[in-house]
């Protein structure tokens, strides 16, 4: 069978993007992450998160990975976004393998930033 590019880089490959930079420089990120449901969204089903920051065996951050042809400024409007911020905890938005960098970047420095602050 002859393979056939897709026309745009699906999420799954954006989130091993993402999970194989963040390991490669000792950061704990984990994929396909489920956290306890959260009433009123997907009738308190459990909520599944693209890949989770973990430093010290705490969640430090959620990223969600999107197709770039679906982007939307997140508004905190939307069930996913609402149920997701109920936890407290910072969640970035991927579009697509061009804002891998951004992100990776925003995640390394808020890690060494969380651990600075630990130490003190």
């Amino acid at each position: 069978m002859q393979f056939k590019q897709p026309r745009r880089v699906p999420s799954a490959e954006v989130q091993a993007e993402l999970y194989y930079r963040l390991r490669e420089v000792g950061i704990e990120v984990h994929l396909e992450y489920r956290a306890p449901g959260v009433p009123g969204y997907k009738r308190g089903r459990k909520c599944v998160f693209d890949l989770v920051i973990v430093v010290d065996g705490r969640i430090l951050g959620i990223i969600e990975c999107k197709r770039r042809g679906r982007r939307n400024a997140p508004t905190g409007r939307s069930g996913q976004e609402r149920a997701y911020l109920s936890f407290g905890i910072s969640l970035l938005w991927c579009y697509g393998m061009e804002d891998v960098p951004e992100i990776f970047e925003r995640i390394t420095e808020g890690v060494r930033l969380f651990k600075a602050f630990q130490k003190q």
